[in-house]
C-alpha cells in the first residue's frame, strides 16, 4: 500500500537540509525529519573526485540524532555537465530503509584533465513522499 506524505519545499533549509513531514497510516500526528545528501567514502586523484551520494536521515536540524526510515520512497535529481555534450538533469527515485539511502556508488563528482571537463550533483527533490506497506 501506498501512502501519500506530505513533503515541504520550505524543506531546502540552510546546511543543504530537506525538510520531511511524515504521516503513516493509522496515526493522527506527524513526523519532521529532516535529509541530505552527503558524499561519503570519498577519494580524489590527480585529475578527478570520486564519491558515493548518500541520503542521510535526522530528527533534527543540526544533524546530531540520525533517523531510521523504512519504506520511504526518496525523490532526487542529478544535474551536471560534461564539456562534450553539455549540461544535463534527470530526475528519479529510490526506497529508503535504514538510517540512510544510497543513490549512486562511486561516482565521478568532478574531473578535469585540460582535455575533459565533468561533473555531476545530486539534490533532494519536493514532491510527494511515499512510505510503503
Amino acid at each position: 500500500m501506498f501512502l501519500s506524505t506530505m513533503a515541504t519545499r520550505t524543506g531546502v533549509t540552510g546546511k543543504g537540509l530537506f525538510r520531511m513531514v511524515i504521516k503513516k497510516p493509522g496515526d493522527v500526528s506527524t513526523t519532521v525529519i529532516y535529509a541530505r545528501v552527503e558524499y561519503d567514502n570519498s577519494y580524489t586523484t590527480e585529475y578527478g573526485w570520486w564519491a558515493d551520494a548518500v541520503v542521510h536521515f535526522y530528527e533534527e536540524s543540526w544533524c546530531e540524532t540520525p533517523y531510521y526510515v523504512s519504506g520511504l520512497t526518496v525523490n532526487y535529481r542529478v544535474i551536471g555537465y560534461d564539456n562534450t555534450s553539455g549540461n544535463y538533469e534527470f530526475s528519479s527515485s529510490t526506497v529508503a530503509s535504514g538510517y540512510t539511502v544510497t543513490l549512486a556508488s562511486g561516482i565521478e563528482h568532478d574531473y578535469a584533465d585540460g582535455q575533459s571537463q565533468r561533473w555531476r550533483d545530486y539534490h533532494l527533490s519536493a514532491g510527494d513522499y511515499y512510505i510503503m506497506y
